[in-house]
């Protein structure tokens, strides 16, 4: 009955257990999406609370410092690499419980590991630029055992970004770019790769491919957008407080002499 479960989230047909009857969305994403969990997400949000809009305006706030920093010097574009974390196992078919890298989260909102973001711009645009990711490709048989992907079209209607491709692409898309932009900047972290298998492979060669002249480092500027909360963040911030605040009261309510901490657990 497993495998005919799983097969049916991904239709949308109806089947019969114990007298009830679940039907499930045709479409389905590897994370919560309004379609999916209304409950949790509204429409036209990335993540609870945060839309679209507020992705997109983080991105353009990190473009926007790029200009600042970079003002007065004659580089034709700018490409920024910001690789999602990948998946870790204890064991060969156990992984560690996933931790998106909180760089690419908090300018995407993907929650799906092994992706990567791109952004890119020129001079005379900045800040408005292109954003790209790639995320892993839909596979039925995987999915079956790790839960649905997104896929490239997913993937773009979830997150709001331009475009979306395979990442298996990736190595393609970079040889293009050096292809297509002469003279540009990486603002890349090397010292410190969030993805060691894209880090030294495709985002290696990429490097080496422009000699690797004009690297710098995006997370300071990153950190320096993140101290400033917008109003939805700070929404946010509010309800969680109030939560862990409601659950502090209610142990304390029910602590007494005798009652061993493991209980609240």
């Amino acid at each position: 009955m497993n495998y005919e479960i799983l097969f049916l989230i991904k239709q949308w047909k109806s089947f019969n257990i114990s007298g009830e009857i679940f039907k499930f969305p045709k479409k389905c994403f590897g994370q919560p999406a309004a379609k999916t969990h209304p409950h949790l997400i509204q429409a036209g949000e990335v993540t609870p609370g945060l839309t679209k809009t507020e992705y997109q305006q983080r991105r353009y706030n990190l473009m926007q410092k790029i200009i600042e920093k970079e003002s007065g010097t004659h580089l034709d574009s700018h490409i920024v690499i910001i690789p999602a974390a990948a998946k870790t196992y204890m064991t060969q078919d156990i992984p560690y419980p996933f931790r998106q890298n909180t760089e690419f989260f908090y300018l995407c909102g993907f929650l799906e590991p092994d992706s990567l973001l791109i952004l890119e711009g020129k001079p005379g645009s900045l800040p408005d630029h292109r954003a790209t990711l790639f995320v892993p490709k839909k596979d039925p048989q995987k999915e079956l055992w790790d839960g649905p992907r997104s896929g490239i079209d997913g993937a773009v209607e979830i997150t709001g970004v331009d475009s979306a491709h395979n990442v298996e692409d990736l190595g393609i898309y970079l040889s293009h770019y050096i292809r297509d932009n002469k003279n540009f900047m990486t603002w890349y972290d090397y010292s410190r790769p969030a993805h060691s298998t894209y880090h030294g492979r495709e985002i290696t060669q990429f490097l080496r491919d422009n000699n690797y002249q004009y690297i710098k480092n995006p997370r300071p500027l990153i950190h320096s957008l993140r101290v400033i909360k917008s109003a939805a963040e700070c929404q946010l911030m509010q309800k969680t407080c109030s939560i862990a605040s409601q659950a502090f009261i209610d142990v304390m309510k029910s602590s007494h002499p005798g009652v061993c901490i493991k209980v609240f657990h």
